[in-house]
């Protein structure tokens, strides 16, 4: 969700469908919601042309029963691991 407007090269630019790599901006406006498969789509940004900055909060929703106790302690494990180099 977007805090600013999300447009141009100050956005997430994601491929259509999987592996189709057919990358472009994710446009949203100041506090739209944009649900998308971000797990299974290539995506990255563009270095931003563009004078202002995106800011925004991103949302991972899982249902329960695919939640996996040990994965996210190891995940949480290789952060901590990152943020002290």
């Amino acid at each position: 969700m977007p805090m600013t407007r999300a447009h141009d090269t100050n956005t997430i630019w994601a491929e259509s469908e999987e592996d189709e790599g057919d990358l472009s901006p994710i446009q949203a406006a100041y506090s739209e919601l944009f649900l998308w498969d971000g797990a299974n789509l290539n995506h990255g940004n563009e270095i931003n042309t563009t004078n202002q900055t995106r800011v925004n909060f991103d949302f991972i929703i899982i249902p329960v029963e695919k939640y996996n106790e040990s994965a996210a302690h190891r995940a949480k494990v290789l952060r901590h691991q990152r943020d002290a180099l």
